[in-house]
């Protein structure tokens, strides 16, 4: 990323989702607006949530038996996307030297869960009485952790929790990692976990709608009433491009580059001025105009004051130049540390396909939100001339982080 003679390359991609790891079934989701939402009816929260669970996902025949008992879900999740990822990349895992191998995962609410119960268990029967095995699923980095020792990866082991701009940071970090020639390939992935707990924090943060539930996770709709939330993990494998060549890898996109920003968020006005400017510097780090910028895959989620601010700053980066804009999370919903990097594999698909995905429940903007050239079906509109693709997200902070992938 950034050195344009040696680039940053992504070789392999795996997803675990609603579809388990059948990344061709998601695709079709998401680029035709085909929603999977459900009932949460098992979480209690005294009043309805709608979410994107994963109920069948049968994962023993790609993670084995052997291990697994004190495994939490975000665990195996990443587990499984991140073996999807690195068979699509080529690699034989007995042919890799552990040294050579780094990991970067964005996540947050990973081990939330085992934190609080652990905490209730100290404080209502005492130490004696909380189990030793689930002592390293409280922390944020047990995926990681957990992943490393699958695949024996000892080059790096780093976990971004950055909000929903973890899964950028954690590309940008990895990218930082392959310059300096900390690793020869590392996997960046993002998970995160749907229960009690992070539902709770949603909801306390203003994130889930308190009445219209069925008008939820609708991006760039004035009327949505709050996020769709969501689980599952994404991972690819990014390398350099010179290494990627030399063994023989097909290439599937290069990671251009990786900007981010933070701005004050009292004001819509400010929270799209910081928006902005991580957009600008991705593209100033990349050498990309904006005539090369075929799509925008934004992150909007259907929060309000989010949407907003990312609609402002799309339109004032790019003025009278008509991007096409693209938001996904109407139909993956809001994973917070992993939806970078399904971001990521959506932009590489529409590289891939040519196709600008659909984005759900889309009406005609007025008012506060500016026009952008969105639409509500798939269409094909990346060309060779303009096949850069921009990804931008935020976090409720004034955070924001932009990356740019693009095709070789």
């Amino acid at each position: 990323m950034f050195n344009h003679s040696n680039p940053i390359v992504i070789t392999g991609m795996g997803t675990v989702s609603v579809h388990g790891t059948d990344d061709a079934a998601l695709w079709h989701d998401i680029s035709n607006g085909e929603v999977q939402y459900g009932e949460l009816s098992e979480i209690a929260l005294g009043k309805p949530v709608r979410g994107i669970r994963i109920h069948e996902w049968n994962y023993e025949p790609l993670l084995g038996k052997r291990g697994l008992q004190f495994l939490h879900s975000c665990s195996k999740y990443l587990m499984g996307s991140s073996l999807v990822a690195l068979a699509n990349a080529g690699l034989n895992l007995e042919d890799v030297v552990p040294e050579e191998l780094g990991i970067v995962i964005g996540t947050n609410f990973s081990g939330m869960r085992m934190a609080a119960l652990y905490d209730e268990i100290l404080m209502t029967e005492g130490p004696n009485y909380v189990s030793p095995m689930e002592g390293p699923n409280t922390i944020v980095n047990s995926p990681a952790s957990y992943l490393a020792i699958k695949i024996n990866a000892r080059a790096c082991n780093t976990t971004i929790t950055t909000g929903a701009n973890s899964g950028f940071d954690a590309l940008g970090n990895a990218s930082t990692l392959l310059r300096k020639g900390a690793a020869k390939y590392v996997v960046v992935g993002g998970v995160e976990e749907l229960n009690e707990s992070v539902i709770w924090f949603y909801d306390k943060a203003g994130l889930l709608p308190s009445e219209r539930y069925e008008e939820a996770g609708l991006p760039f709709h004035p009327g949505s009433s709050g996020w769709i939330p969501a689980e599952g993990a994404a991972s690819v494998v990014l390398e350099r491009k010179s290494d990627a060549l030399a063994r023989g890898a097909t290439i599937l996109a290069e990671l251009v580059s990786w900007s981010s920003t933070f701005a004050a968020v009292d004001t819509a006005e400010k929270r799209a001025d910081g928006i902005k400017r991580s957009m600008l510097g991705a593209l100033q780090k990349g050498d990309v105009p904006l005539d090369q910028v075929g799509l925008v895959l934004t992150g909007a989620s259907g929060l309000s004051k989010q949407d907003q601010a990312e609609a402002m700053a799309v339109d004032s980066c790019f003025g009278t130049y008509e991007v096409p804009v693209s938001a996904i999370k109407g139909v993956i919903g809001e994973s917070n540390g992993a939806s970078g990097i399904f971001q990521l594999f959506a932009a590489v698909r529409s590289l891939q396909t040519n196709t600008i995905p659909a984005t759900v429940g889309l009406p005609s903007l007025s008012g506060e939100y500016p026009q952008l050239n969105t639409c509500q079906e798939a269409r094909v509109g990346l060309t060779r001339s303009s096949d850069k693709v921009l990804l931008t997200s935020q976090d409720l902070f004034g955070a924001s982080s932009a990356i740019v992938v693009g095709r070789l």
